[in-house]
């Protein structure tokens, strides 16, 4: 969603898959890495055919897209699978779960934003529970980086919104 490649490294190597850091973004996302790095390039919050991954990543020219990657990167996805901390399969189950439910559900919900919600409230959480030795500048610091983050998933749950009534 935010298409920070910088920071999707940084996070990578903390996870210790620094050199997976395309095929995790793209696991992540349903989205192919070069739409990712192209959001990055142009700061857009959706880029190329299904726009943003999601709920949206739901067409056929995706899926036969995605079933195509998987096939050719299955021996990188199992190493990554067998690198990445046990927490993040769950993350990762999580992720599928919800596309599954909006699917059935025929659900206009973006399931991209519902985990970045969750996620960055866990991590904001586990940040103040260790910071009660942190300096109150870094913890206002913390603090205004989880807004900024939660009003960026705001507005980008606001444009999806927008864009669907246009559509409508």
């Amino acid at each position: 969603m935010m298409a920070d490649i910088p920071q999707i490294k940084d996070a990578c190597a903390s996870l210790g898959i620094g050199k997976m850091y395309p095929l995790l973004a793209a696991m992540l996302t349903s989205r192919p890495f070069d739409e990712i790095v192209e959001r990055s390039r142009t700061g857009a919050l959706e880029a190329g055919s299904g726009g943003g991954g999601g709920s949206d990543a739901g067409s056929s020219g995706d899926k036969e897209m995605i079933r195509g990657y998987a096939q050719k990167f299955i021996v990188d996805i199992l190493q990554l699978l067998d690198a990445v901390p046990r927490q993040m399969l769950l993350s990762f189950k999580m992720n599928d779960c919800l596309r599954h439910i909006d699917y059935s559900l025929g659900s206009p919900s973006n399931t991209l934003v519902t985990a970045g919600t969750f996620a960055a409230k866990a991590v904001y959480d586990a940040e103040r529970q260790q910071g009660r030795d942190k300096s109150r500048v870094k913890r206002i610091r913390d603090w205004l980086s989880y807004k900024k983050l939660m009003l960026r998933i705001s507005a980008y749950e606001w444009l999806c919104w927008l864009r669907r009534r246009r559509g409508a």
